[in-house]
């Protein structure tokens, strides 16, 4: 049987450990922390979650002279847009056994705060994937902001034919940009 430490600092000296691990697997979140660091990331729960617009003009209003008739009819000016709740999950698994080995003094690095950081950069990583996506309103990830850019689909609940202010502004024209090329010479001198 070969000895498991044949240098002699290696077998007396403790290894540098530095307290938390570095996140080298998940891609980058960035429209998601930015929410949670402002506080838009915010669930106080309800049946739905429900966001008043104004989405038409007040009808009734203009100039007039002296004794004209003034239009009083009233303008229905806002509705609300409705989505689900969207519900994500990460497990955390941690054995009985690791949790022994990783206690008291010899624990430089928690092992379940480990985890717990992991499982939460895993959550960033799927909904970040999920508001870049397609997600309409029937999936179970959150909406996805392409879908969001649509011209026809119903978003939240509220049809384009319904709003036409909620359709997506798309410009749909394209023109190719071309590069004239031109003639290059080029000269090398040897020395």
């Amino acid at each position: 049987m070969a000895l498991p430490y044949t240098d002699q600092v290696a077998a007396t000296t403790h290894s540098l450990l530095e307290s938390t691990s570095v996140d080298n697997i998940y891609g980058s979140a960035p429209l998601v922390y930015h929410l949670q660091e402002t506080g838009q990331i915010i669930g106080r729960g309800g049946d739905h979650i429900q966001i008043p617009i104004e989405y038409q003009k007040i009808a009734a209003g203009g100039s007039y002279q002296q004794d004209d008739i003034l239009n009083t009819s009233p303008t229905d000016t806002t509705t609300a847009v409705k989505a689900e709740w969207k519900l994500y999950y990460v497990h955390v698994v941690i054995t009985k056994h690791d949790m022994l080995k990783n206690s008291g003094d010899a624990a430089k690095v928690s092992l379940v705060e480990t985890k717990v950081k992991n499982a939460q950069l895993k959550m960033a990583d799927l909904i970040s994937t999920d508001i870049f996506s397609t997600n309409g309103d029937s999936t179970t990830g959150v909406t996805g902001l392409r879908n969001a850019a649509s011209t026809t689909t119903t978003h939240h609940s509220i049809v384009t034919a319904d709003f036409t202010g909620w359709v997506a502004d798309v410009d749909a024209t394209t023109s190719a940009i071309s590069f004239a090329r031109a003639a290059v010479t080029t000269t090398r001198r040897c020395w």
